[in-house]
């Protein structure tokens, strides 16, 4: 496990711990929200993150309860149409798609 605490991290682990919290280390989060924006298309909340090297575009369809999750692997994509009531719902399906990917060396490809 690469190493990574932020100023914030930082500041949060000196409250919560005993001993004292580590210097911070600088460089990019492994887990980061780049954007969160409407879509330039219809107007729609979409987010950005980079997780892990991987980047998701979620697309949250507020009136029919539909969201799309869009995988940007360098390699391939992949795009998943979901039923969800909410943008949170969406990015806990996003998560849990990182998570397979992690396990498996194709990801949810196969």
């Amino acid at each position: 496990m690469k190493l990574f605490v932020s100023k914030r991290g930082a500041a949060e682990l000196d409250v919560l711990r005993v001993g004292g919290a580590p210097v911070p280390t600088g460089g990019r989060p492994p887990i980061e929200l780049l954007a969160r924006v409407p879509s330039e298309e219809c107007g729609c909340p979409e987010e950005l993150w980079l997780i892990e090297g991987i980047l998701y575009l979620i697309h949250m369809e507020v009136e029919d309860g539909t969201g799309e999750i869009f995988v940007f692997a360098g390699d391939f994509e992949e795009e998943y149409q979901i039923e969800v009531a909410t943008l949170a719902e969406l990015r806990a399906e996003m998560f849990a798609i990182n998570a397979i990917h992690i396990r498996t060396p194709e990801g949810t490809r196969g």
